[in-house]
């Protein structure tokens, strides 16, 4: 990890920060600023303007609200101009520990465009939930646009435990096959088997954790889920270009880590390593009757692509368009 931190932007770094937010990727999810709205956000103690540093300028972000009597600190604008490094993540953190740590807030809101799938998974990532929508309530070249309202509240902040994703390798073999045969025969119990106990023998599967497959998130030092993270799928997704896309196959959590964080995490950790590879498309496919999964895909950001019968599985595709 690099060693990001915020400092107080000052009146020569305003050229940055205009140039920054007017560039055609970043306009498209903000409302850029004047120099004068700017200048007065560094002078008002009730803001907090500040450049993202790593040895450069990386971005900036706007806190508002520091004196709030309700102690609701607003997130007002987070720009990352040195994309594709995980900068934008990290200071979602920053940005967390400095609105509860040092200035005390009670909430952390922020609001985001509707259309924004891949910033609302970074929050929901962070911890940041979802309160509602603002419809149509802004009006922009594009037509009227909607807002998605996010927030995190201190004692959840606090109840954060860190989940780390690593590739696996062949020292966990066993632990990429206990964790798949446990979903494996949880879902068996629930009459909704979906894969059998044949097919993540360690004979089987350990060709693919050899490959670098497999990746393991860990939940405060235990490996709680894995995914198989690959960038071709001639089986369930045969029938489009393979080059732009990557795919999730297999993602199981341990039921003792049940609940959507670790899950959460995998998904977003996929986003953002596809990202990176310069992809357009992040797909995966779950057994068609499986409502509840299809669910939690859906308030993701996947969007439903098309069903699919590849014998014995009958399968919803999905895709996340990045």
């Amino acid at each position: 990890m690099s060693n990001l931190q915020l400092r107080p932007t000052e009146e020569t770094d305003l050229d940055y920060v205009l140039d920054a937010e007017n560039d055609g990727e970043n306009r498209q999810y903000i409302i850029p600023w004047s120099r004068e709205q700017h200048l007065q956000s560094i002078r008002d103690n009730d803001i907090a303007h500040l450049i993202v540093w790593s040895e450069t300028r990386v971005g900036y972000v706007i806190l508002a609200g520091l004196l709030d009597a309700n102690q609701s600190v607003e997130f007002r604008r987070i720009v990352i101009t040195d994309k594709g490094k995980g900068y934008g993540k990290q200071t979602v953190e920053i940005v967390k520990k400095l609105a509860f740590e040092t200035y005390n807030a009670h909430r952390l809101w922020l609001d985001v465009k509707v259309q924004n799938h891949r910033a609302q998974a970074i929050y929901k990532a962070a911890g940041f939930a979802i309160e509602g929508t603002f419809r149509e309530c802004l009006k922009s070249e594009n037509g009227y646009e909607s807002l998605v309202i996010m927030s995190i509240l201190q004692r959840e902040y606090r109840n954060l435990s860190p989940i780390i994703i690593r590739q696996a390798t062949l020292e966990d073999l066993t632990t990429v096959a206990d964790i798949l045969l446990e979903a494996i025969l949880w879902l068996e119990q629930k009459d909704m088997a979906f894969l059998n106990k044949d097919e993540i023998s360690l004979g089987l599967i350990r060709p693919d954790v050899d490959a670098g497959l497999f990746y393991i998130a860990f939940y405060e030092g235990v490996a709680a889920g894995v995914m198989r993270f690959q960038t071709e799928d001639l089986v369930f997704w045969d029938d489009i270009p393979q080059e732009d896309s990557a795919f999730i196959q297999r993602l199981s959590v341990r039921r003792s880590f049940a609940g959507g964080k670790v899950s959460l995490a995998l998904m977003q950790w996929a986003v953002e390593q596809s990202h990176e590879l310069g992809k357009s498309y992040l797909r995966l496919d779950c057994a068609a009757d499986r409502s509840r999964l299809r669910a939690v895909y859906e308030n993701f950001g996947f969007q439903y692509h098309s069903d699919k019968l590849v014998e014995p599985y009958f399968v919803a595709r999905y895709e996340y368009k990045l």
